[in-house]
Order: structure tokens, then sequence, then C-alpha cells
């Protein structure tokens, strides 16, 4: 009876616990709103308005204007109907600061967005069978070539082929290349001084990381890449 008698008094003591952590969680919950209900509390502060700024907004909204152009922004709206030059001047300048950042914030996300896009289908292109070919390549093309200094046999081969198809052609040197090594492989190469310097057939230029952005190394080069009309580079079969 005596075992009985603590289980029960140690249960109600559980429960009574319980009780004080869900009060307890209740109460914090209630004395510290997120920012996100601050936000719908407040949201002249997104825009840089007043609370004064605001209740004009919503008159505004309330008549014509919110059925001419129901999603207009708060400031263009306060612009729109400004009655004083002051007031104007104010609500531009707002809405110029804010136009700045979204298109900062947009060009940001559409450089990383694009460099990743490159890369990650330059990965799969490179698993993937290719139907083009050295001798499928047309004239007016333009094709880019990533080898190094040292041209050994088979990149002798792949440029005498370029040359015969006489594709326009930027060359990449990937590593340590000095100007004066570059300028040797060029003459090995026979490539007329009018061609690079004129014409602009070919191109001569350092990699700085083109051939690891899209998504290759340098452990099988002499490699070649068509850039397709959607930006993508698609690797040459040799």
């Amino acid at each position: 009876m005596k075992t009985l008698f603590l289980g029960a008094l140690l249960m109600t003591s559980i429960v009574a616990q319980a009780a004080d952590q869900a009060k307890s969680t209740v109460s914090r919950t209630e004395t510290a709103p997120s920012s996100q209900s601050q936000s719908v509390e407040t949201p002249w502060k997104v825009w840089g308005l007043t609370a004064d700024d605001w209740k004009e907004y919503q008159s505004i909204m309330a008549g014509p204007r919110g059925i001419w152009t129901p999603n207009v922004s708060p400031l263009t709206a306060l612009g729109v109907h400004a009655e004083s030059e002051a007031d104007r001047l104010r609500y531009a300048r707002l809405s110029a600061e804010l136009d700045y950042e979204r298109i900062r914030a947009e060009a940001h996300w559409q450089l990383t967005f694009d460099s990743v896009k490159t890369r990650v289908w330059g990965e799969k292109q490179s698993k993937e069978p290719t139907t083009l070919s050295l001798e499928s390549l047309k004239s007016h093309q333009r094709v880019s070539l990533f080898t190094d200094a040292v041209c050994d046999a088979r990149c002798r081969r792949v440029m005498a082929l370029l040359r015969k198809s006489q594709v326009n052609v930027d060359v990449f040197f990937v590593g340590s290349t000095s100007r004066a090594d570059i300028v040797e492989w060029a003459k090995q190469q026979q490539l007329p001084p009018e061609a690079v310097n004129k014409t602009r057939q070919y191109s001569l230029n350092h990699d700085r990381g083109l051939l690891k952005s899209l998504g290759h190394d340098d452990g099988n080069l002499p490699l070649v890449m068509l850039k397709s009309l959607s930006g993508i580079y698609e690797v040459v079969t040799l």
C-alpha cells in the first residue's frame, strides 16, 4: 500500500512539472513574437515608410488606383499621388534604392546560376557520347582548344585538322605558360601572324581556370570544345 501511495505521489509531481513547462513555453511564445509577425504588423518598414505613409497608401488603394493597378507597389502609388514635390522626391529615392538592391541581388544570382549551370552541364555532357568530331566542323564555327605549351604528336595532329577545316580557334594554354612559350608554340604550329593579329582566326590566351570551370581537368589535353548557341561548351571528339 505504501508503494502505491509513493507511485501516485511521483506521478502527480511529474504531471505538475509538465504543466509548468507547457505554461512556460506558451508564455515565451506569447511574449516573443517572430520577425515574420512583426513584419505583418508593421509592413511599412519593409518599404522604408512611416505608419502615416502606410495609412495614406491604404487610402489611395481604396480608391480608383486600387482598381486601375491593384498590384502597384506602395512607393509607386504614393509617388504618383504625392501632393508635394518633397514627398514625390522622397518616395522616388526610396523606390530607386530598393530597385538598386533588387537588381544587384538578381544580377549576383544570375552570375552564380550561369556559372554553376555551365559547370554542371559540362560535367554531364562529358559523360555522354558526343556526335561532334573535328571532321564535322564548319569553317564559320569557332572552337576552343585547350592545350599546354608542349605540343606532342596528338596535339600536332589536332592542329593540322583544325587548320584544314579552316575553323576559327581560341587557344587556351593550361598551366604555367609564359608569353615566350606561347609565341614559340605559335611558331611551331606555323600560325601566320596575320591570322592572329589581323583576321583573328586564331587567338592565344591563358586558360585562367576556364577549363576547370567547365567541369574538366588538364589530364586529357589537348581538348577541343565548341560553344553552342545556348552557351554550353560541347566536347569535340578527336
